[in-house]
């Protein structure tokens, strides 16, 4: 028994060693939050994961998205990786999305489901196809099709019937084999009736995200919207304030001039001194406005973005003219090249930030700290 027998420690020392243990942990965890801190960062705005440990503040976000294009709308909103993505076994969290930040959907207080579009648009036909087993053996030989010119060519949805529900076809860097492949840039979309309100919460930082819809389901990222010309509600995000804008910029559109260039404006959009009074749908040779871009702008909803302590940003059709691949600039946006107050451009209609264009002017706003952003969606020549 006296070999069982505990020490008893006197009650001022033992409460002086748990003391000590405490103080060295919290220092501990305080040294590790940190280190996780870039340089020169609030150490409590950039790791979410030791902010309720250490009782950091996590920063909250709010917008209410309202519906007022007269018919239901499909959105979604991320930075360069999504929350979450589309997969054959349905939305899985997006490994590669900011630990401890987190997005939560709801229209009249009920949560908002995810929806995913096929991988694939076309039926499938058979599901005996896995992630990764070659599909060169199954009926009709896709493999000699597969992206050939002249009568036998197909394209790659042509081969989505062979790949079960969700995979995508792919074809090998030796272009001998054709695989079925999860599809890792799908990600989902979130319905919105007409003449409703979702309100989308962030917690967490999550930096530079952005705001897109559409009128039917798509699975892209939202920083390929310019590709599909979709209307871009950007948002920058920082110690619980938000500083919107909206996009408009085509992609392939540049303030300075690409020569040669396959995909790029050859011309460029010019400078605010050839550009400043000319009216927004017209081009001089001064001030081309890209007006070869093979791609039209990013518009298909009008926006109005609202919040306590910034200014009002709207920008709306009608739209008028043609430009690229589509139809023309919206006539209610402001002059995209003026300099400012009272007359600041409502939109990214260009980038506008290169020392080739000559102005500092940005079309943005910053909401008061905590302040709710409410954007309005518009049919596109409302």
């Amino acid at each position: 028994k006296q070999f069982q027998t505990k020490r008893k420690c006197p009650k001022d020392e033992s409460m002086g060693h748990r003391m000590l243990s405490l103080q060295a942990t919290l220092l501990f965890l305080v040294q590790l939050r940190a280190w996780a801190a870039p340089c020169g960062a609030d150490p409590c705005a950039s790791n979410a994961a030791l902010d309720l440990v250490l009782g950091c503040e996590i920063p909250e976000y709010e917008v209410d998205l309202v519906n007022s294009v007269g018919q239901e709308i499909y959105f979604k909103i991320g930075g360069g990786e999504m929350p979450t993505l589309c997969q054959s076994t349905g939305v899985v969290p997006n490994p590669s999305w900011p630990a401890g930040v987190t997005y939560t959907f709801t229209t009249n207080g009920a949560a908002v489901s995810p929806t995913c579009v096929p991988a694939c648009p076309k039926p499938q036909q058979s599901d005996g196809v896995s992630a990764g087993d070659s599909i060169c053996s199954l009926p009709g030989d896709p493999c000699n099709c597969i992206w050939k010119g002249g009568a036998e060519h197909c394209e790659a949805e042509d081969l989505c019937g062979y790949c079960k529900p969700g995979l995508r076809s792919h074809m090998s860097s030796d272009g001998k084999t054709v695989l079925c492949d999860e599809a890792t840039d799908l990600s989902p979309v979130y319905k919105l009736d007409a003449g409703s309100t979702a309100n989308i919460r962030l917690a967490g930082e999550a930096a530079t995200q952005r705001l897109i819809s559409d009128s039917q389901p798509f699975g892209w990222k939202v920083f390929d919207a310019d590709v599909h010309q979709q209307t871009m509600i950007e948002l920058t995000l920082t110690g619980g304030i938000i500083s919107p804008d909206i996009s408009l910029i085509p992609s392939g559109c540049d303030d300075g001039p690409h020569p040669g260039s396959q995909w790029q404006s050859n011309t460029g959009w010019g400078k605010i001194a050839d550009c400043g009074k000319v009216p927004v749908n017209q081009v001089t040779p001064q001030c081309p406005r890209c007006a070869d871009n093979k791609i039209s702008p990013a518009f298909n909803f009008g926006v109005e973005l609202n919040c306590k302590g910034g200014n009002s940003l709207s920008c709306r059709g009608p739209v008028e003219g043609s430009f690229g691949s589509g139809g023309g600039w919206p006539s209610n946006c402001g002059n995209p090249d003026a300099t400012c107050n009272p007359k600041c451009p409502q939109a990214y209609f260009h980038p506008r930030f290169t020392p080739a264009y000559g102005s500092d002017a940005e079309p943005s706003t910053t909401c008061g700290a905590g302040s709710k952003l409410t954007a309005k969606l518009f049919a596109q020549d409302a």
